[in-house]
């Protein structure tokens, strides 16, 4: 499989409520991500992320001004087969995916293989049973309130493994 990359939001303020279950739920946890919401994936193939690259997504950050986006996680919520933390307010963060699509449409947010962006964060992959248990122990550490002052550009390995490969600023 060719190597990949992602824009994300960081949220390591949930890592101390949702890692432990993570870790036991969630591949991506395995692969070197942490706690986070996807803005855009996949983006540009790994080979090609360079410094012009890096510039790029600074320069679309730079342009959008955001400055830091509060966010609250009020609640689980779940896909087939996945729980996450829902967002209280989702919209600034759907303004976020939104502008990086219209920037970068050439890579549609997972494939295009969903109709909308529904900003969230994972917290386990698997069957109803363990999602109920997850989503009962997670609900009692809820809200979580968190600011983002930056997005990160994470780069896959050959070997399926990612990194953080550079901090852009909001």
């Amino acid at each position: 499989m060719p190597s990949r990359s992602s824009i994300m939001f960081l949220v390591p303020d949930a890592e101390p409520i949702v890692g432990h279950l993570r870790a036991a739920h969630d591949p991506a946890m395995f692969a070197g991500i942490g706690a986070h919401i996807t803005l855009m994936f996949p983006f540009v193939p790994a080979p090609g992320v360079d410094a012009t690259v890096v510039a790029a997504v600074e320069a679309h950050f730079a342009k959008q001004a955001h400055g830091p986006i509060e966010l609250v996680f009020d609640r689980v919520d779940r896909f087939p087969e996945v729980a996450y933390l829902a967002l209280e307010n989702p919209a600034p963060t759907i303004g976020v995916i939104r502008a990086l699509a219209a920037r970068w449409p050439e890579y549609p947010l997972y494939e295009g293989k969903f109709p909308e962006a529904v900003p969230h964060l994972t917290i386990a992959h698997g069957q109803a049973d363990v999602l109920d248990a997850v989503a009962r122990e997670v609900s009692l550490e809820l809200p979580l309130r968190t600011t983002i002052t930056h997005a990160s550009l994470f780069v896959e390995s050959d070997a399926g493994k990612w990194h953080e490969h550079a901090r852009v600023a909001l």
